[in-house]
């Protein structure tokens, strides 16, 4: 098993840690090559009438197997391995996509299959995941802000439910008032 950078496909198993933390179950995160991960590309078209692009990630749920670009394995082995504070990267953009990513795949492994949800529930466990990679928990709470304001509300609205905000009915903790 290959863990860590690699040009490989593998089974990285400090991502799959983290999506059972949220998830409550164990899940296997594969990393893919980025020769592998166009082969999927094109079988996922085929499949789902889309296309994966190269920020992309999915769920299989009947393996719990979740499938992540070479793109954004590559940035969350940068956030498990690099000792740079996220607001001191140089691109800490792509620290919030890829630690949102796998949240949001860790939602479907979690059982909710709706997008939308999916992708309501994944934005507020973002400060969790990365916890569970290693970071302090003010860094994701602020990778869990940047993804909220650079990535979340720009989104497509099957993407963004109306009750997706603060005090909404898809709101974790409204007891808290903190959102995401």
């Amino acid at each position: 098993m290959i863990s860590g950078p690699s040009g490989k496909s593998r089974i990285e198993p400090r991502f799959g840690q983290a999506v059972a933390v949220v998830a409550g179950l164990g899940a296997e995160v594969r990393c893919w090559s980025v020769a592998d991960w166009q082969r999927l590309r094109v079988e996922w078209g085929n499949w789902r009438g889309q296309e994966l692009g190269p920020w992309g990630a999915y769920t299989t749920r009947k393996q719990f197997r979740v499938h992540l670009s070479p793109s954004i394995c590559a940035t969350l082995t940068r956030l498990v391995d690099d000792e740079v504070p996220v607001r001191e990267d140089p691109w800490p953009e792509q620290l919030a996509w890829s630690v949102g990513a796998l949240a949001h795949e860790a939602q479907h492994v979690r059982g909710v299959m709706n997008e939308g949800k999916a992708e309501c529930f994944g934005i507020q466990s973002i400060a969790k995941i990365a916890e569970a990679l290693g970071r302090r928990s003010e860094e994701g709470r602020y990778l869990a802000r940047l993804h909220w304001t650079s990535t979340y509300l720009a989104r497509a609205s099957r993407f963004r439910p109306e009750q997706c905000r603060d005090g909404g009915r898809l709101d974790v903790h409204p007891e808290t008032h903190a959102w995401p």
